[in-house]
């Protein structure tokens, strides 16, 4: 596997604006300022190194749900009308990573779960419970907090 980047984006009052991962960080920056309208607002760069992609999708996933960046969709579990968390939802990008190459219908055995439940999760339109999430996990021999992602 190539080794991967987990950069962040600051503004000049030092407001994290955007996390995202990149095994090229100059073309990946190159692609923001071109489509990003928040780019302009971009003063500061820091880069966290990791020695391969799935490790750093990972990383990249706790950081937008601990850190909650400005400019981030993915990985921030939606809620109820009350505010409240439906569920967990898996983040696609690290489960894809980490079951690359396996058939859906393997992995779902594996995991102990319907092929039809693995591909809504895997899409991000399901949601699992606590103790659902953390078989998955488990499983895959990754922390759930890695793979899941839920309301702060």
């Amino acid at each position: 596997m190539t080794a991967a980047v987990v950069y962040r984006f600051h503004d000049a009052t030092g407001a994290l604006l955007y996390i995202g991962t990149s095994a090229s960080v100059g073309q990946r920056c190159a692609e923001h300022a071109s489509d990003k309208p928040w780019w302009p607002q971009v003063a500061n760069v820091r880069l966290q190194h990791f020695p391969d992609r799935a490790t750093a999708l990972a990383a990249e996933a706790a950081a937008i749900r601990d850190e909650q960046p400005r400019y981030n969709r993915n990985h921030q579990a939606p809620v109820n009308a009350g505010g409240r968390q439906r569920g967990l939802t898996l983040n696609p990008v690290t489960f894809d990573a980490l079951t690359h190459g396996q058939r859906r219908q393997d992995v779902a055995a594996r995991l102990g779960v319907a092929p039809s439940t693995l591909s809504e999760l895997a899409r991000g339109k399901g949601r699992a419970s606590a103790e659902r999430a953390d078989q998955i996990a488990a499983a895959l021999g990754v922390d759930r907090a890695d793979l899941f992602s839920k309301a702060a």
